[in-house]
């Protein structure tokens, strides 16, 4: 299917990790993970007139229709999920298994660079008005199984929320 791009806000913590390992257990407990394309549930009505897309989407309403299909494995935790979706990933923060590093690097969420914050949001402390104008706007430059952060303000210049993005799956 491809690389899924993905974005979450998450309420500030200190510790980063902390919050990126928050948000990867909430993900996890909602089941909010699988390729989109698969999650989606299609009602006949919804398919494209477009013959060969049609084709395409008739098939998956009907993989789903079947046995509810959703192309997402069960799983008891985060690491056996990985281990079952392996290389196709889960399209989700949950593939940034690595925690923290300083720079991109496989697996691991870092801080987005300045220099692309600078340009993206035109300051180093972004609202989240900001923040949700530019989402996948430069995601495009993370490799996949890559996740940068931004620490999101109030107005008042507080932080309020860490807002992850990345890219994964195949």
């Amino acid at each position: 299917m491809g690389a899924s791009g993905w974005h979450y806000f998450t309420p500030y913590r200190v510790d980063v990790a902390e919050a990126l390992e928050t948000r990867r257990q909430d993900v996890f407990r909602r089941k909010d993970y699988g390729d989109p394309v698969l999650r989606m549930k299609i009602a006949p009505g919804d398919l494209p007139r477009l013959p060969p897309a049609r084709e395409a989407f008739e098939q998956l309403a009907s993989l789903q229709s079947a046995g509810g299909f959703d192309g997402v494995p069960e799983a008891d935790s985060i690491d056996e999920l990985l281990e079952q979706c392996a290389e196709q990933g889960t399209h989700s923060i949950l593939d940034i298994a690595g925690g923290l590093s300083d720079g991109p690097d496989f697996g691991t969420a870092f801080p987005m660079p300045g220099h692309v914050m600078l340009d993206l949001y035109g300051t180093n402390r972004p609202t989240r008005e900001q923040v949700e104008a530019k989402i996948h706007e430069r995601g495009d430059e993370l490799d996949r199984w890559q996740c940068w952060y931004v620490i999101v303000h109030d107005t008042a210049g507080r932080p309020s929320e860490i807002y992850f993005e990345g890219c994964s799956g195949d």
